[in-house]
């Protein structure tokens, strides 16, 4: 069987494809013109507008196929969307003016009385800079060296001494990076704070009391939802939060007991509030008493008691009282001590006295001589 016959190259066609070449026409030079301008690309570098329009007594050859795909338009869209954010960011770049005659760190001419501005003379000294640039995050000197495609040597950028070493300091850089670090975690936990304060505020102004653990687990469990490590977050950490907020408006009460957890509450908490929703609650039925959670209704007992004595004594401590040097005899008179004591004192006494509930129509006496003299 005779061997088959090598077929010849033709190098008037494409060595791959063997596809014929045609002649472009004007109109289709044209077409390519717009689509060098839209790619952008490496034919677009190395064959420009203007080499295409000059080619008097040249033919301009292309394979059928090749021409179809580079004018297409489905093609050059997605090179328009493809570049049009880089072709922004690179025409800012271009535009951003920069006082080459001044130091690249500090931007003056002197500082602290030095006026020697050295020339970087190396590449190691561009390096360094743009590898600290990228380390620090400092985007305005990065995009000052992009302007001058990173070559400050010909761009004849300049620094002090003093600024280019503290710039490129490692233990700058480090320090740098844990203050970024830091302001990022700072802002999580503002974020969660700020969760805990939609939960935490309308209830507080309503008049309702926490203790210091639980308003730590709630925060806790915000930190949790957005992935950080709330272990070693401390109630000292979260009351200078929330003192730092809310200020005067919020009370932190510590029980004699120093192993009980702050109560806190409302500082504007009325005691008039407090014994109306005292007086309404109805008396605990022993055997449901025993049931009850003690811990829990511990510390909501204290914080009744604890509430009312600090609201009382704030009042006591604006009492003027009577004078004792010399000591009036009238002054010892019921009528003149009830006016002396602070409403507040006298109710609550009354009502731990006499049982009676609080109501606006009750009668400025007890009814009882007996009760009121004890009171």
């Amino acid at each position: 069987m005779p061997a088959k016959r090598a077929k010849k190259t033709s190098f008037d066609e494409c060595i791959f494809s063997r596809d014929v070449l045609r002649s472009g026409k004007l109109s289709s030079i044209q077409k390519v013109i717009s689509a060098l301008e839209v790619r952008q690309d490496e034919i677009s570098h190395r064959l420009s507008a203007d080499d295409l329009r000059n080619v008097a007594g040249k033919d301009i050859l292309w394979h059928s196929s090749c021409y179809e795909t580079y004018i297409r338009k489905q093609n050059l869209r997605y090179y328009g969307v493809q570049s049009s954010s880089d072709v922004q960011a690179e025409s800012k770049e271009r535009r951003m003016v920069f006082d080459w005659s001044k130091c690249l760190f500090c931007k003056n001419a002197t500082r602290k009385k030095d006026r020697q501005l050295i020339n970087t003379a190396t590449f190691e000294a561009c390096n360094s800079i743009k590898e600290s640039a990228e380390a620090r995050g400092d985007h305005k000197l990065l995009a000052i060296l992009r302007s001058v495609s990173y070559d400050l040597i010909a761009a004849e950028g300049k620094y002090h001494k003093a600024c280019h070493a503290c710039y490129i300091s490692k233990v700058n850089i480090k320090r740098k990076q844990n203050v970024a670090t830091s302001t990022r975690e700072e802002s999580t936990f503002d974020q969660a704070f700020n969760q805990l304060l939609k939960v935490i505020t309308p209830e507080i102004e309503e008049g309702k009391a926490y203790d210091m653990n639980v308003l730590l687990a709630m925060f806790k469990k915000e930190l949790e939802k957005i992935g950080i490590d709330a272990g070693s977050y401390t109630k000292q950490k979260l009351k200078a939060r929330l003192m730092a907020h809310f200020k005067e408006r919020l009370v932190f009460h510590q029980s004699p007991q120093q192993s009980r957890p702050e109560i806190v509450f409302r500082s504007s908490i009325s005691l008039i509030d407090i014994i109306n929703a005292a007086s309404t609650c109805p008396l605990r039925d022993e055997t449901n008493s025993i049931s009850m959670d003690k811990p829990e209704s511990e510390t909501f007992s204290f914080l009744d008691i604890y509430t009312i004595a600090s609201i009382i004594r704030r009042k006591m401590l604006r009492c003027e009282g009577i004078n004792i040097n010399p000591l009036d005899i009238r002054d010892l008179h019921l009528d003149t001590a009830k006016s002396l004591l602070p409403k507040s004192l006298y109710w609550l006494i009354r009502w731990i006295v006499t049982g009676e509930q609080y109501s606006d129509d009750s009668p400025p006496t007890a009814r009882s001589t007996t009760d009121e003299r004890k009171i």
